[in-house]
């Protein structure tokens, strides 16, 4: 019986229902713009301990500056030192590298140039994401709120090299989030 209770609650396993990915994003331009989809699952997810709903950055959230300072988080099941992807769900912490010289790194280094709608953030030597990290989550946690403020797009060819990573600023798409959200609900 003791052994029930320090155990997980059962995995689950969804399909898709719908996918909407954002119509001005092209998987051919080396810059990820618009790199944004939303994904209606086939049914409701049950929150337990482990599954839990995460905040948008609204308009008016209070802080909203501090979302993109300090310390983040990402998730993800992508490549490890060992593995081209792990069995598990992995974290790691990010610190927000600064745009401009982000984006000065990427244009020296494969004439790719940044927006608005992107930021980048840095792990430790060897501890990032990586390939198989993409469209995870990069959160961040204000008092007791957590919230999604970025999503995994693209990076180094080396993971943890140094070089930051590119994600997308979720803030930076609220009204085109909300405005297809209602397609899910018809």
């Amino acid at each position: 019986m003791e052994d029930e209770l320090s155990c997980a609650a059962p995995v689950q396993d969804f399909d898709y229902k719908r996918l909407i990915i954002h119509e001005d994003y092209n998987g051919n331009h080396a810059d990820r713009a618009n790199d944004i989809a939303l994904i209606e699952l086939d049914r409701m997810a049950v929150y337990n301990e482990f599954v839990k709903p995460i905040c948008l950055p609204e308009p008016g959230t209070p802080n909203k500056e501090k979302l993109y300072f300090g310390s983040l988080w990402a998730a993800g099941w992508g490549r490890t030192e060992t593995a081209s992807g792990s069995r598990f769900k992995l974290y790691v912490p990010l610190d927000q590298f600064d745009l401009q010289s982000c984006n000065e790194t990427y244009l020296k280094r494969v004439k790719v140039p940044l927006t608005e709608t992107q930021f980048c953030a840095l792990g430790t030597p060897g501890k990032d994401t990586c390939n198989g990290d993409s469209g995870g989550p990069l959160m961040k946690t204000i008092q007791t709120l957590h919230y999604v403020v970025g999503i995994v797009s693209f990076g180094p060819q080396k993971c943890g090299s140094g070089i930051p990573a590119v994600y997308t600023r979720v803030d930076k798409f609220y009204d085109w989030i909300v405005s297809h959200m209602v397609e899910f609900e018809s």
